[in-house]
């Protein structure tokens, strides 16, 4: 016990796994399996002595025919056996039982037969029994209750005859002897017990001290065990530490061979060439390619330094970018030039990174072949950008040389329109007329897309009016959509603003583009153009135009490639629409410029829609001032007739070398009601400005002897003389072909074909800043409806179109004009009484453009700002509606009293 106590302070670190169990714990386990071994002895014994002769007992009383009392005995002892023999039940009770069955047979056999001699062998084993199997109070027990029995059976059969003792066939009839015999049993009992009892103790202390032993035992082995496994886990570590240790030495040196060979092949497939030199410029080691090129073999470079090598210069070179490397940490790199012959010279890029402290690395590379290409580069560029010009110069060319027979057959064809024709010859000046502005037209998208391509296209932002720009777009395809019977239609937003800042023109353009395309492509139905937008910031509004058609549609195959220039949605529709391919591209390129976005969505055989996101700034000041532009616009209008008059005593020179132009413009001229001067080349020009005054001059550019810009300058150098508003006519439209006009001191310029409103807006222009011919004022009256409510020069040029002869077109616009313009007032009038506004604006809409192609400029604008009004909902119609019948009555009144006359013819 002790001895444990010891092992367990010497090993204070010992799980508790690892320990023995304490042999207090253990010696009663060991005893109990002893007494368990001991109970089983017994049971056996008493199986193979008394039951044989309990057997033969109970036999032989049945025989006597005694019943009872064996089938009493046979019942209690198989009751007792039943527990004592059951091995599930605790060994303990199993001892008790069997000890209370003795404690009893005893008693009985004492007290009926007083049969101390054989009870005495029965109580003596019944105690030795109980010191062995149990405790000594269990055993003191036992015996109390053997005496007990010993006792009762004296006292019973003390003082009885001698015939009672004979009827009980007792074999001790002395009750002397019975006494001394009870006596006996109880101390020969009580030896047995305290002999068992000391076996017992000496059996435990033996068994006690085994178990500390094989404690002691075991702790031990567990304590070798563990050292040997911390042992063995030390070595096993070890192992494995020197196992990695192996391995990472045999990856590093494979690592180190991977890299070795990697350097080596980076070094031998390099084509440059490499040395290794220390501090003081020595060369240490080289690699050179087979092909290497040197004024010397490289091997002779080892163990010789820089300047005993190298060339003066490049050994200067050297050593000043050694330095400049040196401790650094970084490379430097410089090029050099060497004649190596008979190879000539050679062109070497030097490149040095410092290694350690105290050695370079020296990589030359040759750029010879590089310097070659670069040149050819160079030269190539300058190839190239020759070409360009050469294009440019061509373009200009083409342009002059296509624009100018083509200005001519416009503009004879527009004059030959003007005299008496039959229906075949009209339809032949009509074909002329057609194909020449479509000729005119791709000439037009091929400059447009040349300078697109070339980047020289400008945007020129200036206010624009948003209304009028999608108007005139609307009105421009106009006579196509009623001609192809094709509905069309302009759709605004009712808080759509009109005054932005941008580049109108171009927007135009692009509208007129898809509105082409999209009556061109489209059978039958509608063309659509709607308008509207949202506010993103106090200065920027974002305009959404769609395009939408009922056309023939576009596959979804073809639609990534419906901007491309030159691309059409399949082959079949280039048979059978006519085009270039290159309005979408350009459309698609000036929304682009603009900041804006063009997107297309399409669904064949059901129709295409063509978006517009356009991001446009606002132009100052008209937030909430578009009824104060309306109104300065209206004022325009009306005094747009006293302009008009202004115009007529306008002087003008024409220089121009082209004598078909020359003829076709002076016609032009006279059409409008000018008298022109002409000059055949640009020296004549200037001689006959400085010789007389001259309000407005048209300078063809190209011109012999001296062109046109050459002879704006000399105008312009003139002294003495009132300079005048000089206007360039050029057939080129590329960039820069402004800013050089204006730079020579021209005021304006017009492309080739000249086109009427061009030349119209130019003379109304220059004559607005006439200062010598103040314009002439139509007598004024009190009466608003006398004023010029019609723009006289817009239904002339009207009148000749409707017909060769004054009074056939007379008839046609009255025809056209004044009895729709009835009909519809009648329906503008009822729809008012309904309060239908849908048709009163559907109403508003034809008139505006009737009374546009009538030249009633002032009677179109009330009609636009009724539609206006309707698309805001706005209540009091009547108040509207009011001041255009009267503004209607009094244009048809000028209007028939201009067209009277020739109806009377």
């Amino acid at each position: 016990m002790c001895r444990a106590k010891v092992l367990s302070i010497r090993e204070p670190t010992m799980t508790n796994e690892l320990r023995s169990p304490t042999p207090q714990a253990t010696a009663p386990d060991a005893l109990q399996q002893w007494r368990l071994r001991v109970l089983n002895i017994i049971l056996g014994i008493l199986m193979l002595i008394p039951l044989p002769l309990f057997v033969v007992e109970g036999l032989i009383q049945f025989w006597h025919g005694i019943y009872l009392m064996p089938t009493l005995k046979l019942v209690s002892y198989g009751a007792v056996a039943a527990f004592v023999f059951n091995p599930k039940l605790d060994y303990q009770w199993r001892v008790v039982l069997l000890l209370a069955n003795s404690l009893l047979v005893i008693t009985y056999m004492l007290i009926t037969y007083g049969e101390i001699s054989s009870g005495r062998g029965y109580l003596i084993a019944t105690v030795a029994i109980a010191a062995i199997m149990l405790n000594r109070r269990a055993t003191l027990l036992v015996w109390l209750c053997g005496a007990a029995a010993l006792g009762a059976s004296a006292f019973i059969f003390l003082g009885r005859s001698e015939a009672e003792f004979a009827a009980l066939l007792l074999r001790l009839q002395d009750p002397v002897n019975l006494l001394n015999g009870a006596v006996s049993t109880l101390i020969m009992s009580a030896i047995a017990a305290f002999g068992a009892l000391s076996l017992v103790q000496r059996l435990s202390e033996s068994l006690r001290a085994a178990e500390v032993a094989q404690a002691e035992r075991d702790q031990a082995y567990a304590l070798l065990e563990q050292r040997v496994a911390e042992r063995t886990h030390e070595l096993e570590q070890a192992l494995a530490a020197l196992q990695t240790s192996e391995a990472q030495h045999k990856k590093v040196a494979h690592s180190l061979a991977a890299s070795e060979a990697y350097l080596r092949a980076l070094r031998d497939g390099l084509p440059d060439l490499l040395f290794v030199v220390d501090a003081q410029g020595v060369f240490l080691d080289y690699h050179a390619p087979e092909n290497t090129k040197l004024w010397v073999p490289p091997a002779e470079f080892l163990g010789r330094s820089l300047d005993q090598v190298l060339p003066p210069e490049l050994a200067e070179m050297t050593w000043i970018t050694l330095e400049k490397v040196h401790g650094t940490g970084r490379s430097a790199q410089f090029e050099f030039a060497v004649e190596l012959a008979p190879h000539g010279k050679a062109f070497e890029e030097i490149r040095i990174a410092p290694i350690s402290e105290n050695e370079f690395l020296i990589l030359v590379r040759d750029i010879t072949e590089r310097r070659v290409a670069v040149h050819e580069l160079l030269r190539a560029k300058e190839a190239a950008e020759a070409a360009d010009r050469a294009k440019s110069l061509f373009l200009a060319q083409m342009s002059h040389e296509i624009r100018t027979p083509l200005t001519a057959i416009i503009a004879a064809s527009n004059l030959l329109d003007k005299t008496p024709l039959t229906p075949r010859q009209m339809e032949y000046v009509l074909t002329m007329r057609t194909s020449a502005e479509l000729l005119r037209h791709i000439i037009g998208n091929i400059l447009d897309f040349s300078k697109i391509e070339a980047g020289q296209i400008d945007l020129h932002e200036q206010p624009f009016n948003l209304h009028t720009c999608l108007n005139d777009a609307k009105d421009l395809v106009a006579h196509t959509a009623q001609q192809r019977a094709i509905g069309l239609e302009l759709v605004l937003e009712d808080d759509l603003p009109q005054r932005f800042l941008g580049d109108g023109a171009r927007l135009r353009q692009v509208l007129v583009n898809l509105l082409g395309n999209a009556l061109k492509f489209t059978e039958q139905g509608s063309v659509t153009l709607y308008a509207g937008g949202q506010q993103r910031t106090p200065e920027t509004y974002e305009l959404l135009l769609r395009v939408v058609d009922t056309g023939i549609g576009i596959a979804a195959e073809h639609l990534a490639l419906i901007f491309e220039p030159f691309v059409r949605a399949e082959g079949g529709i280039t048979r059978r629409f006519d085009g270039s391919g290159l309005g979408l591209t350009i459309s698609k390129e000036l929304i682009d410029l603009m900041g804006g976005m063009l997107t297309v969505t399409s669904e064949p055989h059901v129709g295409s829609t063509f978006t517009i996101v356009l991001p446009l700034t606002r132009e100052a000041g008209t937030e909430n001032g578009e009824a104060e532009v309306e109104n300065r616009e209206a004022e325009a209008e009306h005094r747009a007739p006293v302009a008009l008059k202004a115009q007529q005593e306008l002087r003008i020179l024409l220089a121009e070398d082209n004598p078909v132009n020359q003829t076709l413009l002076r016609y032009l001229f006279e059409h409008l009601g000018y008298q022109i001067d002409l000059a055949n080349h640009g020296a004549e020009a200037v001689a006959l400005v400085a010789r007389q005054t001259y309000d407005l001059v048209f300078m063809d550019i190209q011109m012999p002897f001296l062109d046109g810009t050459a002879a704006t300058r000399q105008i312009r150098a003139l002294e003495g003389i009132a300079q005048p508003y000089i206007v360039a006519l050029t057939a080129s439209a590329l960039r820069g072909d402004r800013e050089r006009y204006l730079e020579a001191g021209m005021d304006a310029y017009l492309s080739k074909p000249v086109q009427l409103e061009e030349l119209q807006a130019i003379l109304a222009r220059c004559a607005e800043r006439k200062p010598s011919a103040p314009p002439v004022a139509v007598p004024a009256t009190s009466e608003p409806p006398e004023a010029d409510l019609i723009d006289w020069r817009t239904l002339d040029v009207l009148l000749d179109t409707m017909g060769p002869a004054p009074a056939e077109g007379a008839k046609l616009v009255n025809d056209l004009f004044c009895g729709p313009f009835a009909s519809q007032m009648a329906e503008l009038d009822a729809a008012l009484a309904s309060d239908d506004r849908v048709r009163m604006r559907q109403l508003a809409h034809k008139l505006r453009g009737a009374s546009l192609q009538l030249g009633a400029k002032p009677l179109a604008k009330q009609w636009e700002r009724l539609e206006l009004a309707l698309r805001r909902e706005e209540a009091d119609l009547v108040a509207l509606v009011a001041p255009a019948r009267q503004l209607y009555v009094a244009t048809m009144r000028q209007l028939d009293a201009h067209l009277g006359p020739l109806l009377r013819e």
